[in-house]
């Protein structure tokens, strides 16, 4: 199987994705950077589920949440990027948009609950990732940085659809995007 990356150019839809410099866990446990991720390569997911990656989402995005926790990790996602909070009311987690976390949340962990101690909006100004896999089209999380975070079927669970004049904001800065996108930011 060849081994290359399909890629798009970001639209309203796909802004919820994974800083460039995000390391995703693969199956056989190593972590590997995001934009080294390839068609028919294996990510890990929850419960040890083997994810094998089908497209890999590029768009590009001019802020981005960084979200530290007590342990020492971090991790960077856009604003509507998927992750679950762990409350007593869900102890397995609830999705939440990354731009909602604040310090003092328990977000979970590859290594279970772990508390935010830092989570603020950046500007970044560079390409994201996300991944569609092979049969699947449900919500998928994944290893990123040691944060269960979601694929991009995860991110399109809570979208709301958008209404006109956000789709005619959103889409007049495509142009400007693919303009980006072919001269290769």
């Amino acid at each position: 199987m060849e081994n290359k990356r399909k890629s798009c150019c970001m639209s309203f839809e796909l802004h919820d994705c994974y800083a460039e410099d995000t390391k995703v866990t693969m199956t056989a446990y190593e972590n590997m950077d995001i934009r080294d991720v390839r068609v028919g390569d294996r990510i890990r997911g929850m419960h040890d589920k083997c994810l094998v990656v089908e497209d890999v989402i590029v768009g590009y995005e001019a802020e981005i949440c960084h979200i530290v926790a007590e342990n020492g990790c971090e991790i960077r996602v856009t604003k509507e990027h998927i992750l679950k909070i762990i409350t007593n009311e869900f102890p397995e987690g609830k999705d939440v948009c990354a731009k909602e976390v604040q310090a003092g949340d328990v977000i979970l962990s590859c290594d279970g609950a772990v508390r935010i101690t830092s989570a603020q909006i950046e500007a970044y100004g560079n390409r994201v990732y996300n991944f569609i896999f092979q049969d699947e089209r449900m919500p998928n999380f994944i290893s990123a940085n040691g944060f269960w975070a979601g694929d991009f079927y995860a991110q399109q669970i809570n979208r709301k659809q958008p209404d006109k004049e956000s789709i005619e904001k959103q889409a007049g800065g495509i142009l400007e995007e693919l303009e980006k996108f072919r001269s290769g930011w």
